[in-house]
């Protein structure tokens, strides 16, 4: 089958030369690569076109939902290849992944994020925190499309993307697949890197959203937070002698809560 590849962009032209680098060199040559951008105001239209990708103009910054409904929308061969602006996918990405549609049941397959080096706490925590490794293959998988492929037609079938997200599209479409009978897999061989290092800010931030966002914090769930990063997070920061690390760790409840309350 052949294969289209996207990369979602908001103000990423810093990395994006690098993700798009990454899926022009794929061992399994993707059929078509272009890049959707979400109203960015910095260089990142320049720099895709300077790479000789297309570029689908959003406009303004619509989220995270409305870039990938437009990319199904653009994408022209029954499996497509989802990459995010500040990741690089290796080599074999794409090939790995698309010998799961063999089944014609498969609906999506994702990997683990990972990075090559950190270069200071908030690196640190992000690689310890957020981007914990699992090393067996699961069915009915959370979807997380930094690095993933899905069927276009199940993607139809299951009502795609909710243009209306601003976060979570991706274990939104992911559930609703799975609903419909298709075949969600996490496999740990299709590691990707993110590309550079993230703020204290971010990190924080980014647990949220992967942790935190689709449901609502109470006052029990926060304590419930203080005590886990305290006994779990902080704790295995300091085994490390990471003590920038854990002070992270111990701001994490609070910014989630703050986070959760100001939405």
């Amino acid at each position: 089958m052949q294969v289209s590849a996207y990369i979602p962009c908001y103000n990423a032209a810093g990395t994006l030369a690098r993700a798009i680098k990454g899926l022009k060199e794929q061992g399994r040559v993707v059929d078509e690569l272009f890049v959707v951008d979400n109203g960015s105001t910095d260089e990142s239209v320049r720099v895709a076109e300077d790479e000789g990708v297309r570029v689908v103009r959003l406009g303004r910054c619509m989220g995270r939902g409305a870039s990938r409904a437009r990319a199904m929308e653009e994408a022209k061969h029954p499996l497509v290849v989802c990459c995010d602006a500040s990741v690089e996918l290796p080599a074999e990405f794409v090939g790995m992944a698309e010998r799961w549609f063999e089944d014609e049941k498969m609906g999506a397959v994702c990997g683990p994020i990972s990075q090559k080096e950190a270069r200071g706490a908030a690196d640190r925590w992000r690689g310890r925190h957020l981007f914990r490794k699992e090393p067996e293959v699961r069915e009915s998988a959370t979807l997380f499309t930094g690095g993933a492929m899905v069927r276009a037609a199940a993607v139809r079938e299951a009502g795609g993307y909710d243009p209306a997200r601003e976060h979570g599209e991706d274990a939104d479409l992911g559930r609703r697949l799975v609903e419909r009978g298709y075949k969600v897999v996490f496999d740990p061989k299709l590691v990707y890197w993110q590309i550079g290092s993230n703020s204290v800010a971010q990190v924080l931030e980014r647990y949220w959203r992967w942790n935190r966002a689709q449901g609502r914090m109470g006052f029990r769930d926060y304590l419930r937070q203080i005590k886990y990063s305290v006994t779990v997070m902080a704790r295995e920061d300091m085994e490390s002698a990471d003590i920038g690390a854990a002070l992270i760790s111990l701001m994490s409840p609070h910014y989630q809560y703050w986070r959760d309350k100001r939405r």
